[in-house]
């Protein structure tokens, strides 16, 4: 529960790459109009109000839900209205069409630990929902209580272990079946207790555990926690690559047909369940990893078309839709399509589903596409005569900066001082950027897009023992850089933020090869990718 709180705090303040802390949207009674104007356009059986009550006024202030009926690739925030005035808050969510999971996570100014409110709630259409926020407690009340109160109840720190992968994959996924086991009890005992919970209510948190365990199964616990003793976070890699990198006997081998021998397609043919997060999780983990029968996972061209194939002959629906948006994306940043015959492939696959897409999906689509069409685009000479500023208070071009490294490959890296993650990957990737700069003819270009000089500048003395100052400049006017626009690093449609981190490589002869990289901490795949660009210079 830990990481995945980690995570929620992460997702809202980034989008893809990062974002600036989102200003709170106060309202007061003069907005009644509007709340009235909107209320009357919608319909209010497939809207959630919530009215709070707090002695924390961070708790309602900076209240966000976490929406998991969107696509899957960001911070979904549905339609909403909030009035907060003083210690109270009234908030109506719109266009909530089925009962579905979402997570609640709210800031604290009075906890002694100052950690978040957070829990995860199930929603119906047509709820009115108390909540109050005292004495560091989170408590719900209405007509529907008990589907709100499950998780906090679950929140226990001894109910909500899960067993951690020690050295052995049989055993440990014996452990985290009872730990799986002893979860599904607490709830049915919970459906006991609260005899009127919805079938909605039974299905979806119930499906919720067992999605989890799934998850859990492919991805194992054995990341000691930085800050919790005793906790473990999951691993990024499946069990295969845990098994091999941590394996002393170099003789034995992972038997994956044995180790998910339970687990088949049709444990993922659940289109009722498309709104849940593990169940979307660990149904794209589940392709990938062990269904499509990969000889071993690369973001390759055969194995995209093994992913393809199996989803197109096993999935219907919105599930296969879904599926399929998700191979687009995460093979997308991985750096796949960033090749002359990958590019192609990619683009053919989002024209043949861009009929199919909802609304907030194709517009990632959109994006995509537009970043693949930029693939080889020589730069122009009216963006490479951007004026840019160094650390040092002179302005430069962006062609001054290039024709200092002539026959090199360039790695564009835009951040701002406020991007955790723009940070964080400079620690990260320290020691790689460093080897390749040394090993290849490569040189890293730093680009903020900082409004506030004197903040940028503050923020690169304190990263002396991970970033050179060389090669850093400041979009002078972020709102009218070309080369913002033209490379396609986005404000999210409040303005508010900036998509970044962001990496963009250019060849020897300044043509853009990857027009969003991975990341350079996804050493093996950014190394690949540089490799294949100098065999083509």
């Amino acid at each position: 529960m830990t990481q995945k709180l980690i995570l929620l705090l992460i997702i809202i303040v980034c989008f893809i790459g990062c974002g600036k802390e989102q200003k709170s949207k106060k309202r007061t009674a003069e907005n009644s109009e509007i709340d009235e104007q909107v209320s009357n356009a919608v319909d209010s059986s497939k809207s959630i109000t919530l009215y709070g009550k707090t002695d924390d006024s961070y708790a309602l202030e900076y209240l966000n839900f976490l929406n998991f009926s969107d696509f899957g690739f960001s911070f979904h925030k549905s339609p909403e209205n909030r009035t907060l005035i003083g210690d109270s808050l009234s908030l109506t969510m719109y266009n909530i069409k089925k009962p579905q999971l979402m997570d609640l996570i709210a800031f604290s100014e009075k906890r002694e630990d100052s950690s978040p409110y957070f829990t995860r709630v199930l929603f119906t259409p047509g709820d009115t929902i108390s909540m109050t926020v005292k004495n560091g407690e989170l408590k719900f009340s209405g007509k529907n209580e008990a589907h709100y109160n499950f998780f906090l109840e679950m929140n226990d720190p001894h109910r909500q272990d899960w067993a951690y992968y020690k050295y052995d994959p049989f055993i440990y996924r014996n452990e985290l079946y009872s730990s799986y086991l002893k979860k599904d009890s607490i709830f049915k005992d919970y459906v006991k207790r609260n005899p009127k919970v919805s079938k909605d209510f039974k299905n979806i948190v119930g499906s919720e555990l067992k999605y989890e365990y799934l998850h859990n199964l492919i991805l194992p616990r054995n990341i000691p926690h930085e800050y919790v003793a005793g906790e473990y976070l999951n691993n990024t890699n499946d069990m295969m690559y845990v098994y091999a990198t941590t394996n002393n006997n170099r003789e034995d081998f992972f038997d994956s047909n044995k180790y998910y021998s339970s687990i088949s397609i049709e444990d993922f043919k659940r289109p009722d369940l498309i709104n849940n997060d593990y169940f979307k999780r660990t149904l794209t983990l589940y392709i990938r990893h062990v269904f499509a029968n990969h000889d071993y996972l690369e973001y390759s061209r055969r194995n995209f078309t093994n992913e393809r194939e199996f989803i197109e002959k096993n999935l219907e629906g919105e599930l296969k839709t879904y599926a399929i948006g998700r191979l687009i994306n995460d093979y997308y940043m991985k750096g796949f399509g960033q090749g002359e015959q990958d590019v192609d492939l990619l683009k053919s696959l989002i024209t043949d589903y861009k009929d199919e897409f909802s609304e907030s999906a194709y517009a990632r689509m959109d994006e995509i596409f537009d970043d693949l069409k930029s693939y080889d685009f020589l730069l122009t000479e009216e963006l490479l005569n951007e004026k840019l500023l160094t650390i040092d208070g002179d302005t430069t071009t962006l062609l001054k900066i290039l024709n200092k490294y002539p026959n090199q490959i360039k790695v564009f890296d835009f951040w701002a001082s406020w991007c955790g993650p723009c940070i964080s990957e400079f620690k990260k990737a320290k020691n790689f950027k460093r080897k390749m700069e040394n090993e290849q003819s490569l040189n890293f270009f730093y680009f903020s897009v900082d409004e506030d000089k004197t903040k940028w500048i503050q923020t690169l003395s304190g990263l002396q023992n991970y970033v050179s100052e060389e090669n850093q400049y400041l979009i002078i006017n972020q709102k009218k850089s070309r080369l913002l626009k033209h490379l396609l690093i986005r404000e999210n449609s409040n303005k508010t933020f900036y998509t970044i981190p962001r990496y963009s490589i250019l060849d020897t002869k300044n043509r853009i090869k990857s027009n969003n990289a991975p990341r350079p901490s996804d050493s093996l795949i950014f190394e690949k990718l540089i490799n294949e660009i100098m065999l083509k210079k």
